[in-house]
């Protein structure tokens, strides 16, 4: 048997050879290719972002009733960091334990990020005048994905 303990994995290979268990020091992940809505490569604005703030299909002001950014999709549950833009300041990401002001479902569909987070993280990503952005996610196991655009503003 192996005891897992404060989130640590090992992993159990048996063989008709023998079995052999990782220790910790050997370290992996287990993760998916982020994916956004509709699902299958073929994300859109609409769906990938629909629910944010002021949302009306193509952009996004944070200034405007909840000021949340929502974002759509799959297998978020396995995401290490979100990339507003590459504006400098990337938000690391425990799903399970995420920062203030960042939330991801239960089941890895959709990520909410809250204006003060998004202030905190990376203030440049929101403008004056409405600019495209994407946003990047990177998987624990270091596949990235970026979003479709979308016009966002305060």
């Amino acid at each position: 048997d192996v005891t897992l303990t404060g989130g640590q994995r090992l992993i159990k290979v048996t063989t008709p050879f023998g079995v052999t268990t990782s220790t910790m020091a050997d370290g992996f992940t287990v993760s998916a290719m982020p994916d956004y809505l509709p699902a299958g490569g073929s994300a859109n604005t609409t769906t990938t972002f629909a629910g944010s703030a002021d949302f009306n299909g193509s952009d996004y002001n944070a200034s405007v009733g909840t000021g949340l950014l929502v974002i759509n999709g799959s297998n978020f549950r396995g995401i290490a960091s979100i990339d507003l833009n590459g504006t400098g300041t990337i938000i690391y990401l425990d799903p399970a334990s995420p920062p203030a002001g960042v939330m991801v479902n239960a089941i890895g569909t959709q990520i909410t990020i809250n204006k003060l987070a998004i202030d905190t993280a990376a203030a440049g990503f929101l403008t004056g005048t409405p600019t495209a952005r994407s946003i990047t996610l990177t998987s624990a196991g270091g596949a990235t994905r970026a979003t479709p655009s979308i016009y966002v503003a305060e």
